[in-house]
């Protein structure tokens, strides 16, 4: 039998680095003891009649299961997800309910930032996790109510345990790039495009992911003719061959939480180039080329520079190699599974 039980709540299941957390957590809470259970609210919403309703149906059965299941406590990924499930966790006498914050400050907004000094200040938060020292530090400003329940756990990533030998996209002539992110617009991807059609080298940028931002980005790329295609959505064994088929990772994000797609990069041996954030800096150390977020102009002398000086992607290459056993999964999981034990 375990000896806590934990019921994790996320907003939806669809692709993100949210979501693999929890899946994580999911498989490896259960070596240290603890039963994990993940409950998706897009799925527990769904059905017919106004959103509204359906939302306010939701509540009431979650407080339900809540009470069902009896929980040690409710892990709410999100703050927004938090508002919705700790108060319902509270109500069903659920005695630990945690809020998992996966980004920094400037990228939460206001209302999200009040919402999590609200959370803390009425107790419905007992505990709040960071992802990262970056977010962490983010909120120091915050009242003691907050800083008395902060802790911080780094993600961690499973590298695959293979790489395919074929890739779904041949890069063209030339270096190689490559960035793997979703489409929207904290990620700043103009500036990518940008910076590719600005660089004097003869090279290629792919982009992995999708978002609402794709269409205005595809625009973009063929305005500029910048040297650009886009791979879609791709799995994360299909990423690492992609990875391994390029040259240089490019990441110009406006906001990090936890970048672990760095770790993935390094991992595969690709030199950094990515935007000058402390997020970034955490997970990357002296190990990247570091360019002011949004100067598409410093972007394209990063690319240039790397295509001119191989062994500075050497370099690179070579520190990216000692950053990745900085931030596994098994760390991870440890680091929760010693807050949830102590409550």
């Amino acid at each position: 039998m375990p000896d806590l039980t934990v019921i994790q709540v996320i907003p939806h299941n669809r692709p993100g680095g949210m979501q693999l957390v929890a899946r994580q957590l999911d498989t490896g809470l259960p070596a240290h003891g603890i039963s994990s259970s993940i409950l998706d609210l897009e799925r527990w919403t769904a059905g017919s009649g106004r959103r509204a309703m359906r939302r306010l149906r939701g509540w009431f059965r979650l407080i339900a299961a809540f009470r069902r299941q009896s929980p040690d406590g409710v892990l709410a990924h999100t703050v927004l997800n938090a508002l919705y499930s700790l108060p319902a966790a509270r109500l069903a006498g659920v005695p630990h309910g945690w809020l998992v914050v996966h980004g920094t400050r400037d990228g939460m907004g206001r209302l999200r930032v009040a919402l999590i000094d609200l959370l803390c200040r009425t107790g419905l938060a007992t505990g709040v996790i960071c992802c990262g020292h970056a977010v962490r530090d983010s909120y120091r400003e915050l009242g003691g109510a907050v800083q008395r329940r902060m802790h911080v756990v780094q993600n961690g990533v499973r590298l695959p345990e293979s790489i395919p030998t074929t890739v779904p996209t041949e890069p063209a002539p030339g270096l190689a790039l490559v960035t793997a992110c979703r489409l929207d617009p904290e990620k700043d991807l103009p500036t990518a495009i940008e910076a590719c059609a600005l660089a004097h080298s003869p090279i290629h940028l792919t982009i992995c992911g999708q978002g609402r931002s794709r269409t205005e980005l595809e625009t973009l790329a063929r305005q500029l003719n910048a040297p650009v295609q886009f791979a879609g959505n791709l799995g994360r064994n299909e990423l690492a061959g992609l990875f391994a088929a390029c040259d240089v990772f490019l990441f110009t994000t406006r906001h990090e939480g936890m970048p672990l797609v760095l770790i993935e990069a390094a991992a595969a041996g690709l030199p950094v180039i990515a935007s000058d954030l402390a997020a970034n800096r955490e997970v990357m150390g002296g190990a990247a080329h570091y360019c002011p977020v949004g100067d598409a102009a410093a972007f394209a002398a990063a690319i240039d520079l790397l295509a001119a000086t191989p062994e500075y992607g050497d370099r690179m290459r070579a520190a990216g190699q000692r950053q990745v056993a900085e931030f596994t999964v098994e760390r991870m999981v440890a680091g929760y599974a010693a807050l949830l034990g102590r409550g």
